[in-house]
Protein backbone atom coordinates (compact mmCIF):
# COMPACT_ATOMS: atom_id res chain seq x y z
CA UNK A 1 0.00 0.00 0.00
CA UNK A 2 2.65 2.68 1.04
CA UNK A 3 3.95 1.94 -2.40
CA UNK A 4 1.40 3.41 -4.48
CA UNK A 5 1.35 6.34 -1.73
CA UNK A 6 5.38 6.94 -2.30
CA UNK A 7 4.80 7.39 -6.18
CA UNK A 8 2.30 10.14 -5.42
CA UNK A 9 4.23 11.83 -3.08
CA UNK A 10 7.12 11.96 -5.63
CA UNK A 11 4.75 13.10 -8.26
CA UNK A 12 3.05 16.19 -6.35
CA UNK A 13 5.96 18.43 -6.98
CA UNK A 14 6.20 17.19 -10.94
CA UNK A 15 2.73 18.15 -11.14
CA UNK A 16 2.70 21.59 -9.08
CA UNK A 17 5.64 22.26 -11.99
CA UNK A 18 3.99 21.46 -14.97
CA UNK A 19 0.85 23.05 -14.20
CA UNK A 20 3.32 26.46 -13.25
CA UNK A 21 4.52 25.52 -16.69
CA UNK A 22 1.33 25.41 -18.18
CA UNK A 23 0.15 28.86 -16.64
CA UNK A 24 3.58 30.70 -17.81
CA UNK A 25 2.67 29.18 -21.38
CA UNK A 26 -0.74 30.65 -21.19
CA UNK A 27 -0.13 33.78 -19.18
CA UNK A 28 0.74 37.58 -21.00
CA UNK A 29 3.80 39.43 -20.83
CA UNK A 30 3.38 41.40 -17.82
CA UNK A 31 1.92 38.20 -15.65
CA UNK A 32 4.50 35.79 -16.96
CA UNK A 33 7.20 38.36 -15.19
CA UNK A 34 4.56 38.17 -12.03
CA UNK A 35 4.65 34.41 -12.31
CA UNK A 36 8.99 34.06 -12.31
CA UNK A 37 9.59 36.74 -9.84
CA UNK A 38 7.18 34.64 -7.11
CA UNK A 39 8.75 31.06 -8.55
CA UNK A 40 12.28 32.74 -7.94
CA UNK A 41 11.67 34.61 -4.37
CA UNK A 42 10.07 31.16 -3.32
CA UNK A 43 12.98 29.14 -4.88
CA UNK A 44 16.12 31.45 -3.27
CA UNK A 45 13.92 31.55 -0.17
CA UNK A 46 13.85 27.86 0.32
CA UNK A 47 17.27 26.84 -0.94
CA UNK A 48 18.46 29.55 1.23
CA UNK A 49 17.29 28.17 4.52
CA UNK A 50 18.23 24.71 2.95
CA UNK A 51 21.96 25.76 2.64
CA UNK A 52 22.05 27.74 6.38
CA UNK A 53 20.24 24.59 7.72
CA UNK A 54 23.37 22.21 6.24
CA UNK A 55 26.11 24.84 7.75
CA UNK A 56 24.34 25.67 10.83
CA UNK A 57 21.91 22.44 12.04
CA UNK A 58 18.85 24.87 13.17
CA UNK A 59 16.56 21.96 12.50
CA UNK A 60 19.13 19.23 14.12
CA UNK A 61 19.13 21.66 16.94
CA UNK A 62 15.61 21.55 18.03
CA UNK A 63 15.23 17.46 16.93
CA UNK A 64 13.74 18.46 13.93
CA UNK A 65 14.59 18.16 9.80
CA UNK A 66 14.21 21.23 7.24
CA UNK A 67 11.78 19.85 5.08
CA UNK A 68 12.80 21.31 1.55
CA UNK A 69 9.66 19.17 0.08
CA UNK A 70 7.24 21.09 1.98
CA UNK A 71 9.15 24.89 1.23
CA UNK A 72 9.58 23.52 -2.62
CA UNK A 73 6.03 22.92 -2.79
CA UNK A 74 4.66 26.24 -0.86
CA UNK A 75 7.36 27.77 -3.37
CA UNK A 76 5.50 26.34 -6.14
CA UNK A 77 2.02 26.97 -5.15
CA UNK A 78 2.55 30.43 -4.19
CA UNK A 79 4.09 31.26 -7.59
CA UNK A 80 0.93 29.92 -9.23
CA UNK A 81 -1.90 32.15 -6.96
CA UNK A 82 -4.08 33.55 -9.07
CA UNK A 83 -4.07 31.19 -11.67
CA UNK A 84 -6.91 28.69 -12.58
CA UNK A 85 -6.62 25.97 -9.94
CA UNK A 86 -4.75 27.89 -7.63
CA UNK A 87 -6.79 27.46 -4.99
CA UNK A 88 -6.72 23.80 -5.43
CA UNK A 89 -3.20 23.72 -4.75
CA UNK A 90 -3.51 25.25 -1.92
CA UNK A 91 -5.82 23.12 -0.66
CA UNK A 92 -4.00 20.41 -1.88
CA UNK A 93 -0.81 21.13 0.55
CA UNK A 94 -1.92 20.08 3.44
CA UNK A 95 -3.03 16.59 1.88
CA UNK A 96 0.80 16.28 0.59
CA UNK A 97 1.82 16.96 3.87
CA UNK A 98 -0.49 14.16 5.87
CA UNK A 99 0.88 12.29 3.21
CA UNK A 100 4.58 12.61 3.62
CA UNK A 101 3.59 12.44 7.44
CA UNK A 102 2.22 8.73 7.19
CA UNK A 103 5.18 7.71 5.16
CA UNK A 104 7.59 8.81 7.69
CA UNK A 105 9.11 11.38 5.19
CA UNK A 106 9.19 14.33 7.78
CA UNK A 107 7.52 15.32 11.01
CA UNK A 108 4.65 18.19 11.32
CA UNK A 109 7.24 20.10 13.41
CA UNK A 110 9.61 19.48 10.19
CA UNK A 111 6.74 20.62 7.68
CA UNK A 112 5.56 23.32 9.70
CA UNK A 113 8.64 25.01 10.50
CA UNK A 114 10.38 25.05 7.56
CA UNK A 115 7.09 26.50 6.01
CA UNK A 116 6.94 29.25 8.48
CA UNK A 117 10.53 29.96 8.11
CA UNK A 118 10.30 29.96 4.09
CA UNK A 119 7.38 31.98 4.20
CA UNK A 120 9.10 34.46 6.79
CA UNK A 121 12.24 34.89 3.82
CA UNK A 122 9.73 35.12 1.37
CA UNK A 123 7.76 38.00 2.33
CA UNK A 124 10.95 39.71 3.46
CA UNK A 125 12.48 39.13 -0.25
CA UNK A 126 9.63 40.22 -1.94
CA UNK A 127 9.33 43.51 0.20
CA UNK A 128 13.19 43.94 -0.32
CA UNK A 129 12.53 43.88 -3.92
CA UNK A 130 9.30 45.64 -4.27
CA UNK A 131 11.70 48.35 -2.56
CA UNK A 132 14.48 48.29 -4.60
CA UNK A 133 11.93 48.51 -8.32
CA UNK A 134 10.71 51.21 -6.37
CA UNK A 135 14.04 53.20 -6.06
CA UNK A 136 14.88 51.88 -9.05
CA UNK A 137 12.03 53.53 -10.97
CA UNK A 138 12.05 57.04 -8.68
CA UNK A 139 13.19 60.34 -11.16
Amino acid sequence: MSEPLALLADAYNGAIILAWLFSLWRASAPRRRTLIQRLGLGLVATYTWLLVDNHWGIWPSVGADFSTHSAFAVSWVLALWGQAYSRLWLASLPLYGALMAYLGYHSPLDMLSSVAAQLALWWLLAQALRLICREANRP
